[in-house]
């Protein structure tokens, strides 16, 4: 859960998922949507800092956050793949990002993102 809201931000919804970026590791954590952002909390390990583009990972011991400003995401999608669906964030610098909340469906997480 995010504790540290900015002046004026809301949050809209927070779900437990798998993050995966671009280099295909998969991280369990817990993703935080708000009116301003995206958060996701977890545990990251070294090679993390190789996948994620630097100004969106911040870390602390072994755990760490990543930070995606809702202006900087140019397009949120489901992605359906066998029996579950992802949700897709691709970013302005054209990166993207996958969000599985397994079961539960990715249709939540893009509404809440492109609303």
């Amino acid at each position: 859960m995010l504790t540290g809201l900015q002046k004026g931000e809301v949050q809209i919804n927070s779900w437990s998922i798998v993050y995966q970026p671009r280099g295909g590791r998969k991280y369990k954590g817990q993703l935080t949507v708000t009116n301003r952002r995206i958060v996701f909390e977890g545990p990251f390990d070294m090679d993390a800092k190789h996948e994620i583009p630097e100004k969106l990972f911040i870390r602390w011991c072994s755990m760490g956050y990543l930070e995606i400003d809702r202006e900087d995401i140019s397009k949120a999608e489901i992605r359906r793949r066998f029996l579950n669906s992802r949700a897709m964030l691709t970013l302005t610098d054209g990166s993207q990002h996958i969000l599985c909340p397994g079961w539960k469906g990715s249709g939540a997480i893009v509404k809440a993102v492109s609303g």
